[in-house]
């Protein structure tokens, strides 16, 4: 049996083997990593934690010189559809997506000793990046213990198409979508 995400939760449709590449916002980081990258890998393979069968997810950074391993993360889906997440292996998992989101739907998530509340703001939302305008978005907000507010928008049988972070009242992209 393949498993394939795409046919439960069409916001976040990844398969074994996609990558999604981001760059950097100039607006946040004054250009400094304009040449940088983000890469999230889908392995082809998939790992057994606790009897249950996760994805491999690989966060890497670099450029056209090389990339650099950041973090891997495992993500599964839900007997609802929701996409279930764990940082690390031994940690508890927590969602990444509902299976329906709804405006307001809330839930705490834990990344290492860090937690934070995920909350659904829009359905609808719109954002412009360098190289595109998205519309009709699911917009998560993520707000840390710190008090950093971070927004994710991803887009119906695309993905995370960007990541924003609030700085006082502001949104300023952290990382957008540059391949499709």
């Amino acid at each position: 049996r393949q498993m394939c995400i795409r046919d439960r939760s069409s916001y976040f449709p990844l398969e074994k083997g996609t990558t999604l590449t981001y760059a950097y916002g100039s607006e946040l980081y004054q250009g400094a990593y304009d040449n940088k990258r983000l890469k999230v890998n889908i392995s082809s393979n998939t790992k057994i934690i606790d009897g249950k069968e996760y994805f491999i997810s690989e966060t890497s950074s670099g450029s056209d010189k090389g990339y650099a391993s950041l973090t891997i993360s495992y993500l599964r889906i839900g007997k609802d559809g929701a996409i279930l997440n764990k940082q690390e292996e031994d940690d508890e998992e927590y969602v990444a997506i509902p299976a329906s989101p709804k405006v307001g739907s809330k839930w705490t998530s834990m990344s290492g000793k860090s937690t934070s509340i995920t909350q659904v703001i829009n359905l609808d939302g719109t954002i412009k990046t360098k190289n595109k305008t998205y519309t009709n978005c699911l917009v998560l907000e993520q707000k840390t213990e710190d008090g950093t507010i971070m927004r994710s928008y991803f887009k119906k049988d695309l993905g995370m198409v960007a990541t924003t972070i609030v700085i006082e009242g502001s949104e300023k992209i952290f990382i957008y979508l540059v391949n499709e």
